[in-house]
């Protein structure tokens, strides 16, 4: 039987969560310095170009089947990093936003069929 190619999808980031980058990148370079936000920015743009191919890990958001999310953190971060959230169309993933672990994020979103 032949071995079934794993489906790479096109990574697609909303206006939203470039936004969203680009404060993470600001917060990062008032409290750690530019090198650091830069570097920390480069890291989530490559974890998030992996979601293309590993999307299947990533884990369901609580009332809305169709949005997914996943965990981006670097090995050295002992507890917080940033979430991707996103949905797939078709051979898309968009990302829909980036949240900060600490925040209440899935309260954003609220509740489906609330």
């Amino acid at each position: 039987m032949a071995r079934e190619e794993k489906q790479r999808l096109t990574v697609e980031i909303t206006d939203l969560a470039e936004q969203s980058l680009a404060a993470i990148w600001r917060y990062n370079a008032e409290e750690w310095g530019e090198a650091h936000a830069d570097h920390y920015l480069t890291f989530l743009r490559s974890e998030t170009e992996n979601l293309g191919r590993t999307w299947r890990s990533a884990r369901p958001v609580p009332g809305f089947p169709t949005f997914r999310f996943s965990l981006l953190k670097t090995r050295r971060s002992k507890g917080h990093g940033h979430l991707a959230v996103f949905e797939i169309d078709g051979d898309t993933l968009r990302i829909l936003d980036f949240h900060h672990t600490a925040q209440d994020w899935q309260s954003r979103y609220g509740e489906a069929d609330s």
